[in-house]
């Protein structure tokens, strides 16, 4: 029995997906689709496949297309004499124009690198043929232009994957509805739609979290969750980490490199201008980076109780009362001071003439908004519930 791969999104944008790669086709070239995550790639592809009445309307001739999916990730194409056999196998006629999709084709950026020139010159010993590459990595990047530009058939046509826009992610978490058995309150549906953006994997586990317990307040939190984002995360390369940590920290002044990865942020729909700014659109994903972030970033005390944040000082951007919060806080890291000590540590031991649950809590709050301006975490004073508060730093 076939799968039909139903599309979780909006018959426009599988229209607008088909019609850039049969552009391709009509062109007789070959391209890359960037910014498909591995764990995606297959059911994309296939979407391609089931459709081919919606296919054959976007190509300028009538031809019998022939699909053909290699996958990097389980099959064993290791050298040319494996491509060979792998042709030989699957293409026995010429009356098809063969479409071959070479899936997680991230592998023939570093340990398959001699297989992309097998593959490239595929485009030079057969005709009839389009080779349409699956990368979830970024090739524009200047590591990879350098290295592989030689290989033409990668870089011929270029595709950025966009994270999906609110009309898909409605019908996706319609779909989630039912295979869940769950009816997410509208509320809720807005609530997971802010936070996780156009990320469907994001969307994907929030839903499903829902339905476990019913409790919004989970939905984000989960260790499942919390996994996905590190997932994410670590996929990005390096310099694409560097960019957004810059813009973070609110500096938007970016070299030829760093505009370079901002435009593809732009075309995928990561990020959004904003007058001068740039914005993310998955703010879950920002919060997790911010804390990546603040984690790489050292607050000490040296021994003359100045406060320095990697190696610099920075007393001058405290007050006072701030500073001896701070340097009770490292002090007595892990360990809860209670609001009576810390009322001590700031007014002295008469505290009690002047102290204030009101005065103390506006005092936190100003600290933890400094640590955010400092790209430090807020969370790095806890407030434990009718004891007082913990330094995690």
């Amino acid at each position: 029995m076939k799968i039909q791969f139903k599309p979780a999104f909006s018959e426009e944008t599988l229209k607008i997906f088909i019609s850039q790669i049969a552009q391709i086709i009509n062109q007789n070239e070959n391209g890359s689709v960037l910014n498909l995550a591995r764990r995606d790639q297959l059911y994309r592809a296939k979407l391609l496949q089931d459709n081919q009445k919606t296919f054959q309307k976007f190509l300028k001739s009538r031809k019998l297309i022939k699909y053909l999916f290699l996958d990097l990730s389980t099959q064993k194409i290791e050298d040319e004499i494996d491509l060979k056999k792998y042709l030989e196998e699957n293409i026995r006629t010429t009356k098809y124009y063969t479409v071959l999709f070479i899936l997680d084709a991230d592998k023939l950026l570093d340990e398959r690198s001699l297989l992309l020139g097998n593959i490239d010159r595929l485009q030079h010993q057969l005709s009839g043929i389009s080779i349409i590459y699956f990368f979830q990595k970024n090739i524009t990047l200047n590591k990879y232009r350098h290295k592989f530009s030689r290989f033409s058939s990668c870089f011929q046509n270029i595709v950025v994957f966009p994270y999906y826009q609110k009309n898909d992610c409605q019908i996706f978490i319609s779909q989630l509805e039912q295979r869940f058995n769950i009816q997410v309150p509208d509320s809720v549906s807005d609530l997971i739609l802010d936070r996780c953006g156009g990320h469907f994997w994001l969307i994907k586990q929030a839903v499903r979290q829902f339905s476990k317990d019913r409790n919004e307040k989970n939905i984000f939190n989960s260790e499942d969750m919390l996994f996905r984002l590190k997932v994410i995360a670590d996929e990005f390369e390096p310099e694409e980490i560097d960019l957004l940590e810059k813009i973070i920290k609110k500096d938007f002044e970016f070299s030829l490199e760093e505009k370079n990865i901002l435009n593809f942020f732009v075309k995928n729909r990561f990020l959004y201008k904003q007058g001068r700014q740039y914005l993310f659109s998955i703010p879950i994903l920002k919060d997790y980076l911010v804390e990546q972030l603040s984690q790489k970033i050292q607050l000490k005390i040296n021994e003359r109780k100045q406060i320095l944040i990697n190696n610099v000082i920075t007393d001058g951007y405290f007050s006072k009362k701030e500073r001896k919060v701070i340097c009770s806080f490292v002090e007595s890291k892990g360990k809860i001071i209670t609001r009576e000590d810390m009322a001590e540590v700031i007014w002295g031991s008469n505290y009690q003439d002047v102290y204030t649950d009101w005065a103390l809590d506006q005092l936190i709050k100003r600290l933890r908004n400094k640590f955010v301006k400092l790209d430090l975490s807020p969370k790095l004073i806890k407030t434990i519930k009718n004891q007082g508060y913990i330094f995690n730093g």
